[in-house]
């Protein structure tokens, strides 16, 4: 395409991967213009933005809505909005996207491309115990690894497949990240669960204990930092031979738990002491008045509580009971080659991200100060 011919509509764009989204959108001449699909406010500004309300049920409503706010000139479409539970079973996410895409052909859009992100639970991650001889989890052939439905994520994959074998003139791409590090307000964080319980630990005197299972303290794990995940997206969407497939997608490493917890306890300037099981779901709430205390002593910004703290999906993610991570051999076939991060290094710069955006005390800085 021509420069600055390329105009991308992103669905969840006030979402942990929207927000990152965005703002590398904006730092390219390609992309003309951004029409960014989200409730509430963004805190990203740009001439080149174009913040929307779409009715992402109702199609008469949505048909409507997208040929009065720049629907016809769509070329790419991001679609990263979520709505449903741990369970992925929920097919409003899927239901969203077929309506956004169809929606675009009826309006004539010269749509060339659907991106949309999978993860971990395509292989059943969420379900709990699962045979150690599947791990890594391979993306290779397409469709391997599936488990017995329902998930949305088979609904998104098998529809996409389905459309461009039927003649579609779009082509699409898919990630399956495992738990994605970033700044968001969003569902499943597990940077702002990591950020919030490190901060009660310090502020109330306590060591930083692993809350999950002693096994899962020393289990495999991977993540990604959404940035690179962005980098990846944008990758696959410019990259002709890499369309019409998912992929898996993380750092670059592995990590377990207990080699990832003193570097974390090291930020917050606490000790480490055994794991112990605690039931986020019922405990952290219970911190809510703490948190406020915490806020006003540290002039941090007054986010909800329940926003920063997630203990639903930290519950779930301290207490994976087997080695849980994917073989992303296929990725770099296809020739990314970003996947080089360390995940310790990219859990430092975030939780360093979100001390400067004044959501938790910098105890580095104030470390640092003290000891002038």
């Amino acid at each position: 395409m021509t420069p600055s011919s390329k105009v991308a509509l992103v669905t969840g764009a006030s979402g942990i991967q929207g927000l990152s989204l965005l703002k590398k959108l904006v730092d390219m001449d390609e992309w003309s213009h951004i029409r960014a699909v989200a409730r509430s406010e963004l805190p990203v500004s740009s001439s080149k933005i174009t913040q929307i309300n779409l009715d992402l049920n109702d199609k008469d409503a949505l048909s409507k809505g997208l040929r009065e706010q720049g629907g016809p000139s769509v070329t790419h479409v991001f679609h990263l909005a979520f709505q449903g539970d741990t369970s992925n079973t929920d097919k409003t996410t899927f239901i969203w996207m077929a309506n956004i895409v169809e929606a675009l052909e009826k309006l004539g859009a010269p749509l060339e491309h659907v991106y949309f992100t999978q993860g971990g639970k395509y292989y059943g991650v969420h379900l709990g115990l699962w045979d150690q001889i599947t791990v890594p989890w391979k993306d290779e052939p397409l469709k391997s690894g599936r488990h017995l439905p329902p998930n949305f994520y088979y609904d998104q994959e098998d529809w996409a497949i389905e459309r461009v074998e039927k003649g579609a003139k779009w082509t699409w791409s898919a990630t399956r990240p495992s738990a994605i590090i970033g700044y968001s307000l969003g569902y499943m964080n597990a940077l702002h669960f990591i950020a919030t319980y490190g901060t009660l630990c310090k502020e109330l005197g306590a060591p930083l204990r692993y809350p999950g299972s002693p096994d899962s303290f020393h289990v495999l794990n991977e993540c990604v930092d959404v940035d690179l995940l962005t980098k990846c997206m944008l990758w696959l969407a410019d990259t002709p031979s890499a369309h019409n497939s998912s992929y898996n997608v993380c750092n670059g490493d592995l990590f377990r738990w207990s080699q990832l917890w003193p570097a974390l306890a090291e930020w917050f300037g606490i000790e480490t002491a055994p794991p112990q099981k605690i039931p986020l779901a019922s405990f952290m709430p219970k911190h809510e008045k703490t948190w406020k205390q915490i806020r006003e002593k540290y002039a941090l910004k007054d986010i909800p509580y329940d926003k920063l703290a997630q203990a639903e999906f930290a519950e779930m993610l301290v207490n994976i009971p087997q080695d849980a991570f994917t073989d992303v051999t296929k990725l770099r076939k296809a020739g990314f080659d970003g996947q080089k991060l360390w995940t310790r290094d990219v859990y430092v710069k975030w939780l360093n991200e979100l001390a400067k955006q004044k959501i938790i005390p910098d105890y580095p800085a104030l470390r640092k100060e003290a000891d002038t």
